[in-house]
This record gives structure tokens, sequence and C-alpha cells, in this order.
């Protein structure tokens, strides 16, 4: 799909026997979506209806082929429904580009944003290697919950029973994911209710010395992965926020950002918030960190609202580095926050940078 103008999709009847209303663009084999522009601001913008299980998607459904989304001189929105169970995806069953660095980034904000109800996510995920290149020359303004963002995920529902996710993710063993916005913040958001967890998880491994498994640039703007921290009463117990990079073989993390870091639980117990690294890698940091603004990484409240900084192997390659230069705002009190909750009434709420390496390669 080529376009020289803006796009606007809207479908009804996806799903099974059309039991799903929403806007869709869906392909069973390779699928390129571009939108070109030619100097003109033409943005792809894909819009659920409303009705219940209204969803807007974009996705790639065989194994082994690919999935490409460009969006030259505009933006990519996708905005789940304003009944119940209204989800926002971008899906690939294999690769998936969002932005190429051969052709263009995308050139101004990418926004995902769950509807109302039970499930409302907002979740860009693939199952083989994937790539997201944002260049930010337009960002989402205007305050709560978005400041400045180039890459915004924002979970939605105001149900009780399973909140909004907000989450990038890559499953792939043997793949890698990188997120490289040039531009403006990259934030996920969890929204209200239970569950409402905020995460970037990649499967992966190293492909080369230099080629993380996961690597996470924010080049000019923050790094905001917030759970639900909705405290006017609705229950959001396990809305933890996590970056991830899960493999326990040669892979490692790579974040790097010039400006502040955050990564917040919810305001309950169990909800928890980690920065971690399970993989050995051979040769380089298994987990390598920075920041040029602050850096903060706090749980939430009661038991298990841990907040950690970490390696997890027990392995002498499995090392970490922080560094965290505080430039941007000197006057700050504190650089680096790892805060669990202040509960002295429970347990496993505590805070660390941990890195379970043993010899002389710790750090």
């Amino acid at each position: 799909l080529v376009v020289n103008a803006r796009q606007s999709v809207s479908t009804t009847g996806y799903g099974p026997g059309g039991d799903t209303a929403g806007s869709v663009i869906q392909s069973a084999g390779d699928q390129v979506i571009d939108v070109q522009g030619n100097n003109i601001a033409s943005n792809l913008d894909i819009d659920a209806g409303v009705v219940d299980n209204s969803r807007a998607i974009i996705a790639m459904n065989a194994a082994g082929q690919d999935q490409t989304i460009l969006v030259q001189n505009g933006n990519l929105t996708l905005d789940g429904g304003t009944a119940l169970d209204t989800q926002a995806l971008i899906e690939s069953a294999n690769t998936q580009n969002i932005g190429t660095a051969a052709t263009s980034a995308i050139d101004g904000y990418v926004a995902v944003r769950g509807g109302s109800g039970d499930s409302a996510d907002a979740i860009i995920r693939s199952e083989a290697e994937q790539s997201l290149l944002i260049a930010g020359n337009d960002r989402l303004m205007g305050g709560t919950p978005f400041t400045d963002a180039a890459l915004g995920l924002y979970g939605g529902s105001e149900d009780v029973t399973d909140g909004g996710d907000a989450i990038i993710t890559q499953t792939n063993g043997t793949a890698r994911q990188t997120i490289d916005v040039t531009t403006g913040n990259l934030e996920l958001i969890g929204g209200t209710g239970l569950d409402a967890v905020a995460a970037i998880r990649a499967a992966g491994d190293n492909e080369a010395v230099g080629e993380e498994a996961q690597r996470i640039l924010v080049q000019s703007g923050d790094l905001i992965v917030r759970a639900d921290q909705d405290a006017g009463g609705l229950n959001n117990t396990g809305s933890f926020a996590e970056i991830l990079a899960s493999n326990t073989d040669n892979a490692s993390q790579l974040i790097d950002v010039d400006g502040d870091v955050e990564v917040s639980g919810g305001d309950d117990q169990g909800e928890y918030a980690r920065v971690t690294a399970a993989g050995t890698a051979v040769g380089v940091l298994t987990q390598d960190m920075n920041a040029e603004g602050s850096m903060t990484v706090t749980g939430g409240v009661g038991a298990d609202a841990y907040a950690r900084v970490e390696t997890l192997t027990t392995d002498a390659a499995s090392n970490q580095q922080l560094v965290v230069q505080n430039t941007l705002t000197p006057m700050a009190a504190a650089g680096l926050t790892v805060q669990g909750a202040a509960d002295s009434a429970n347990t496993g709420n505590e805070a660390g940078i941990v890195s379970a390496a043993t010899g002389s390669d710790a750090q």
C-alpha cells in the first residue's frame, strides 16, 4: 500500500464471523505500508469504532513474512474504540519495521492508544526481529499523559477487572529489538484498573558484538515506563513496570537516553519496577545504561513492590554498568534513585542495584 496523500482507513467486521468491529490493515503475506506525503503533511490514522470489541489494528499474520510501516511526512496513530474491550495493536508474526534506516524513519510521532473497558491495551508486538525508528519531527503535546512524546503507547480502560497495558515486545529467542527515537520522549503509560502494565520486553539474543538483544536509544528526550498510578480508588493490583531482556543466553541490553529515565510501578501491592537483563553477554556488558539526566526506578506500595536494576545470571560475564550524568538539572537532589515500597509491615519491597555476576568482572 503506497499512498501519496493523507490516508484514512475505516473497516468493520474484523474477526471470524464479523464478531468484532474496527479499523484494520491486515495481510497474510509480506506487507509494506508507505505513506509518502510528497512534501505534504500526510498521516496514517486508524480509529476503532463505537461498539464493544472495536479495535484499531495493523497486522501481518504469516510466519516467514515481513511487515514494514513508513510514514515519511506525518504521524502514525492508532486509537482503540470508545466502548468496552477496545484495543490498539501493531503486530507481526515475523520481522517488523516501523520506520527503516534504508528508507525513512517515521517522520513525526507514533501514538498507540487503547480504548475503554477490559483489556484496552496498546501494544506493538513482533514474533521475530523488530525495529522502531522514529524521527519525532512532530510530537504529541498537551500534558497528561503525553508531554513531548515521539513514541507513545497509552493503555486505556476505566474498568476494574483488567486494565489497559502499554507494551512493546519482541518474542523470538534468536532475534533483536531496536528502538531509536531521534527527538522527543519514549513513553509507555499503563491505563487504569487491574494489571495495567507498562513494559518494554525483548526475548532475543545478540547477533554480534555491538548488536544487542535489546537496544533502546532516546537521542533527545526522556524514557518513561509508568504503570497504572490511578490513586482515585480503582484496585490496580498487578500494574508493574519493567524494561526486560529475558534471554538467558548470549544476550545484552543497552539503554542510552539523552534525558531522564523513569520506571515506575503502580500504587498498590506487588507493583514492582525493574530494569533487568537475564543473559550472559560475551565481550560486552550484559546491561549498559546511560542517562544524561536523572534515573528513577520506583516500586509501588506493600508486599513485593520492589525496585531493582539487575542482571540475573550468576556468571562472571553477567555484569552491568549504570552511568547517570545528571547534567540536565544539576540542582536536583538526586541523580539516581531506586526506591522500593515504604512499608515495613510487608516483605519483598526492597530496592537494589544488583549484579549477579561473580568474579573480577562483576561491576
